[in-house]
């Protein structure tokens, strides 16, 4: 029997090879269905003067921390369709919803609030809003809210969806393609939570493809990292952070490590309950651990 594991706890061996028989009979393909019921894409389309198409993505979800829910993704998404928005070609910013017409949306006038060095963004919803979108909010398994920072060693899932898995069904149909994944994290620090994809390990869960070598995870930003909270009768989960950096696919040594795939994360003690942002915290952290793992 799994002894309760405290919000900043990690499991101890014995417990995590429980942890993945469970998972492996089944339980790590709910986990991954029910974290991708979190997260839709936000998207936007530009379109040139001889009428082609373009679309940029990235991952949004919905927290309800106690005061109501939000909206929450990475800041380098909103300012990139801000500053989009701009240019004659910018057609429309919308919520993608499964199976339905995207719900548009004017990003600028949904603000709550923006950091670009923090890179979290969070954007007002009202709850009507939320349930047409058709996304589970999340709530989370704390007692408090911030969470505390999610330890070394610790199981999580995250998910977004990456721009590679986009499809254009026809002129006016776009098909996203979800990403969802479990594993431990690498490094933990006050500013960032790092995971290592470690290949070797992998086992398919959800989905009947593989993940190709050197995948391009550009898309997932704003994705959530939930950090899995076991108990003696109950699993749940609380929200770790929100992805805001993948492994970079560009085969330039220059720029990546070919075969090095880290997602990163901002720690969710950033995110206060109201939507806005902890700055101050922030302010304080010391350096950004944004190269850690």
């Amino acid at each position: 029997m799994l002894r309760t594991v405290r919000p900043n706890e990690a499991l101890t061996p014995d417990e995590q090879k429980e942890a993945l028989a469970l998972i492996r009979g089944g339980l790590g393909k709910a986990e991954l269905e029910t974290i991708g019921s979190m997260v839709t894409p936000i998207f936007w389309v530009m379109r040139d003067g001889r009428g082609n198409e373009k679309v940029k993505n990235g991952s949004l979800f919905f927290l309800d921390a106690g005061e109501g829910a939000f909206g929450v993704t990475a800041a380098h998404v909103v300012t990139e369709c801000l500053r989009d928005s701009q240019s004659p070609e910018f057609v429309q910013c919308m919520i993608g919803r499964d199976g339905e017409v995207a719900y548009p949306i004017v990003i600028r006038d949904r603000i709550i609030a923006v950091h670009e060095a923090l890179d979290i963004a969070t954007l007002r919803f009202n709850a009507d809003e939320v349930q047409h979108i058709g996304r589970t909010v999340l709530t989370g398994f704390q007692k408090a809210w911030p969470p505390q920072l999610a330890q070394v060693g610790s199981f999580v899932t995250y998910s977004g969806w990456p721009g590679k898995g986009r499809q254009w069904l026809s002129r006016r149909d776009i098909k996203f393609g979800l990403v969802a994944m479990a594993g431990q994290i690498a490094n933990a620090h006050e500013t960032c939570i790092s995971i290592q994809i470690e290949r070797e390990k992998l086992e398919q869960a959800l989905g009947d493809q593989e993940m190709p070598e050197n995948y391009d995870f550009g898309g997932m930003s704003g994705g959530p990292m939930l950090a899995i909270v076991q108990g003696v009768v109950l699993r749940g989960w609380k929200l770790a952070g929100v992805i805001f950096q993948g492994p970079n696919a560009s085969g330039d040594p220059n720029e990546s490590i070919l075969g090095l795939e880290i997602i990163q994360a901002r720690p969710a003690h950033f995110i206060k309950a109201n939507g806005t942002l902890d700055t101050d915290r922030w302010g304080h952290s010391g350096p950004p651990a944004a190269a850690d793992g």
